[in-house]
């Protein structure tokens, strides 16, 4: 069997050596995870999006009780809310494997394939846990609106934040339609 260290030798791998067939793999298998977080992270909002239009199409129809377009609303605030943690969970894991890539690829000093964003300046990755600003992507002088330079994701997390609040609203409304009829 062979030792964790050069993999097909079943010799230990000295320290400082690197295994760079090793290291492609593994950044292949990160590569890979990123892509599969990436993926995941944008189909989120799409679906949490067709759920709600759904759900706010009952509880905004006139033709609907008052209780149960009240129950539809407080239902899409709920499906909102859990949407925007899972959204927040896939950038999370996706910012973990980013921060692996970039380590590995100067690790290996190879060109920083990690990122996809043309203004990305590419710098020692940054610490785990820490927030990314737009000056980590090199926006803090950008060339276009500023609004553009905000990343997707705060712009998502806040668009859905918004629809909470909507359902919240006609939940509160139809509750209190109720007791006027």
């Amino acid at each position: 069997m062979d030792s964790p260290g050069r993999p097909g030798t079943g010799q230990p791998n000295p320290a400082g050596m690197i295994s760079h067939s090793y290291d492609q793999l593994t950044y292949e298998m990160l590569t890979a995870r990123f892509l599969a977080h990436d993926e995941l992270l944008w189909q989120t909002p799409v679906l949490a999006l067709t759920a709600q239009s759904f759900l706010m199409t009952i509880s905004l129809s006139r033709d609907v009780a008052n209780l149960a377009a009240a129950t539809s609303a407080a239902l899409g605030a709920v499906l909102i809310l859990m949407s925007m943690h899972l959204l927040g969970r896939h950038r999370f894991l996706e910012l973990i494997e980013k921060h692996k890539l970039m380590e590995l690829e100067q690790t290996m000093g190879i060109e920083p394939l990690s990122t996809h964003s043309w203004a990305w300046r590419y710098e020692k990755a940054p610490r785990l846990g820490r927030a990314f600003k737009p000056r980590d992507y090199g926006l803090e002088s950008p060339r276009y609106p500023r609004i553009f330079s905000w990343p997707s994701y705060v712009i998502w997390q806040i668009g859905l934040g918004l629809f909470a609040l909507a359902n919240i609203g006609i939940c509160i409304f139809r509750i209190w339609a109720v007791g006027q009829n």
